[in-house]
């Protein structure tokens, strides 16, 4: 459970893909739903910075919610955290 979220044990989109392939409708609504998130996010100066089928988990009504922001940062930072193009190992 994620905060309140029930979701089922294999629970992102590639899972449910597997199951049944979604009409076209279904699958554009989903990348809107997750658009709006992050567009939410970004408007208050937030970067989720690892977007993927796997961070993105669907409850039992098969809604999308965006998870995982361990990589996120605020906006004046991007750039400047781990994974960035100018802190990458040499």
């Amino acid at each position: 459970m994620l905060r309140g979220l029930q979701v089922h044990p294999r629970d992102g989109p590639q899972d449910r893909i597997a199951e049944r392939r979604p009409a076209h409708r279904e699958s554009a609504e989903l990348v809107a739903t997750v658009a709006e998130a992050l567009h939410y996010a970004h408007r208050r100066g937030l970067a989720h910075r690892d977007i993927k089928p796997a961070n993105i988990l669907l409850d039992e009504s098969s809604q999308p919610h965006v998870a995982d922001f361990g990589l996120a940062l605020q906006e004046e930072n991007v750039g400047k955290g781990p994974g960035s193009p100018g802190r990458q190992p040499t």
